[in-house]
C-alpha cells in the first residue's frame, strides 16, 4: 500500500491569548498535542514545511479587504484590555 505524504506546518512559538489565560487555544495545549504526536512517531512521518506569511493577494482570496485592513491595524496591539475590546467584535 502506498501512503500519501502529510505535512506538519506550525509556528515554533504559538500565540497565546493575552487577555484570557484560560482560552482553549494556548501554547501549553498546542505543545501537549505536538508532544503526543511525537510519542506516536507521527511528526517524523510528516514532511516538514516552515510557515510563511500570506501575501495580501492570498489573504484576499479568503477574507474581505476590510477584515485584512482591520487586522493589520491591530497587529502590534499588546495591551490585554485593548485586545479584549477588539475581540468583542468577533466573539460574543
Amino acid at each position: 500500500m502506498k501512503y500519501k505524504k502529510f505535512a506538519l506546518i506550525y509556528e515554533q512559538s504559538p500565540p497565546s491569548c493575552l487577555f484570557d489565560p484560560t482560552h482553549v487555544e494556548n501554547p501549553r495545549r498546542f505543545q501537549c498535542v505536538l508532544d503526543r504526536c511525537r510519542e506516536y512517531g507521527l511528526v517524523e512521518r510528516c514532511v516538514d514545511i516552515r510557515p510563511v506569511s500570506a501575501t495580501d493577494a492570498q489573504l484576499d482570496t479568503a477574507h474581505t479587504k476590510e477584515l485584512v485592513q482591520y487586522l493589520k491595524s491591530v497587529e502590534g496591539v499588546t495591551d490585554p484590555e485593548e485586545l479584549k475590546e477588539h475581540s468583542k467584535k468577533y466573539v460574543p
